[in-house]
């Protein structure tokens, strides 16, 4: 049976990927922005529920309140509409980078001789040709840009708190080392399972074949 090597994280092969992303850097760009203004709108709908309850719910204030509840659906709604640009533009770019992917593969593959093909299980090609490409694909629809909006999110809702109180966000910001050093375990603990994991896809793809 064959084993599949690699890294969970590849910078190098992420920089390779993304020239597949040339021809729509439009689509990169205009997804970039939408998920800076979901992490701009992170720590709004919080504030308001706070601001409602300061103003309008200990002052028993009803037609403030009605006001400050508008607003909320409001910005709810503007949420959802740029959650679900965000969604599509992700989806629609993950899927053109994975088929222009597999076209090159597919036409790499017909170049190899037939001793490559001896060689190598059938297996590991499955499983390059499909999960691996589906791995691809998750970097634009659930990774990437991901990261980037949710990295922007933690820094704008670290200033908001300590803008409103700094004794009270330094207190929450204490565990941060703890969260930090877990997950750098975890990230160890993984990156052993996410090869094995591979490796057991490739040797079921080898016994279907």
């Amino acid at each position: 049976m064959s084993s599949v090597s690699g890294k969970a994280f590849d910078l190098n092969l992420l920089r390779r990927t993304m020239v597949y992303v040339r021809p729509f850097k439009k689509t990169f760009w205009t997804t970039t922005i939408v998920a800076v203004a979901i992490s701009v709108f992170a720590p709004v709908r919080p504030w308001i529920t706070q601001y409602a309850l300061d103003n309008y719910v200990l002052k028993k204030d009803l037609n403030g309140l009605a006001l400050i509840t508008a607003i909320l659906v409001g910005v709810l709604i503007i949420q959802f509409i740029l959650q679900f640009i965000y969604t599509t533009l992700t989806n629609f770019l993950g899927q053109e980078v994975i088929l222009q992917l597999r076209k090159d593969l597919y036409n790499r593959l017909l170049e190899f001789k037939l001793s490559f093909f001896d060689k190598t299980a059938v297996g590991t090609m499955v499983t390059r040709l499909v999960s691996d490409m589906e791995t691809i694909a998750d970097i634009f629809s659930d990774g990437l840009i991901l990261i980037i909006s949710d990295l922007l999110q933690v820094i704008i809702i670290v200033a908001v708190m300590l803008f409103i109180s700094p004794k009270l966000a330094l207190i929450s910001l204490v565990t941060i080392p703890v969260l930090l050093y877990a997950t750098r375990i975890f990230q160890i603990k993984i990156k052993d399972v996410f090869k094995d994991v591979r490796t057991q896809v490739a040797r079921l793809n080898e016994f279907v074949q």
